[in-house]
């Protein structure tokens, strides 16, 4: 792994398409106007963006989740993943559908890390699409299939790794600031 200064990083966003990695990009650099989410693109390639917080420069890589792009990622991974920090691999909850897809994924991208002896860097898995009203909005949507889920994300990330998951959403719930 390459040395950089420590005032920058760098975050791989990666996931199938239409996972909502874009969309966690845009939070991420605080585009938090919902009218931006509307009118998103499917990543054709790899979007980069940096954004400073302080006194640290982060660069996000948002890896476009169509079949092509991944299978590219996955033959210069090495290329990819050099001085990164952070992996946070998508998973749509909603896309029930897709899950096994998106562990097959995220299995080959553990086996790469793995293969390139990237065992220090932080992975996030965000179970994304978690929005306060999917329950009432997806009718296909249950606790039990996305707790299975998480097992079986538990058996894809070895042991070599620590990791987290997160629920996510890019809808936030009702929030009250006093202003006098």
């Amino acid at each position: 792994m390459s040395e950089k200064p420590s005032s920058q990083r760098k975050i791989l966003i990666m996931g199938l398409d239409n996972a909502g990695k874009t969309s966690i990009l845009l939070s991420l650099v605080g585009k938090k106007n919902l009218l931006t989410y509307f009118s998103l693109r499917p990543t054709e390639g790899l979007n980069i963006e940096n954004v400073k917080l302080m006194d640290t420069t982060f660069s996000l890589w948002d890896f476009g989740g169509q079949d092509i792009y991944r299978k590219q990622y996955l033959d210069d991974f090495s290329d990819k993943i050099e001085g990164s920090d952070k992996l946070i691999y998508v998973i749509d909850v909603q896309d029930d559908q897709r899950f096994q897809t998106a562990l097959d994924y995220l299995e080959k991208v553990i086996e790469k890390l793995v293969k390139n002896k990237y065992f220090d860097i932080d992975i996030s898995v965000f179970l994304h699409k978690y929005d306060p009203d999917i329950k009432s909005r997806n009718l296909t949507f249950s606790e039990e299939k996305v707790g299975a889920l998480v097992e079986q994300i538990k058996d894809v990330i070895t042991s070599n790794f620590d990791f987290r998951l997160f629920k996510t959403t890019i809808y936030t719930t009702f929030d009250k600031t006093p202003i006098f």
